[in-house]
């Protein structure tokens, strides 16, 4: 469970614009002193925020597997 919501989640963030790696490719301009991929809005690591299964994307692009669970199911 962890592994997949991690891919899904991943997928996701290497669209955003707040991906550190994003940025760097993006802008030759910027600077950060971190070393690791991370949120340039929340400032957290990705490789442990995407596995995290009680958090939300502060940008609101995931949430947390309790609140997905609680959002009416979309049906087709």
């Amino acid at each position: 469970m962890i592994e997949l919501t991690y891919q899904r989640r991943n997928d996701i963030c290497n669209g955003c614009e707040f991906n550190s790696e994003n940025r760097k490719r993006d802008d030759p301009t910027f600077k950060t002193m971190r070393f690791d991929r991370h949120c340039l809005d929340c400032g957290c690591t990705l490789s442990a925020k995407l596995r995290c299964l009680t958090c939300d994307c502060p940008k609101q692009k995931w949430m947390s597997l309790e609140k997905e669970e609680l959002k009416p199911q979309e049906h087709g």
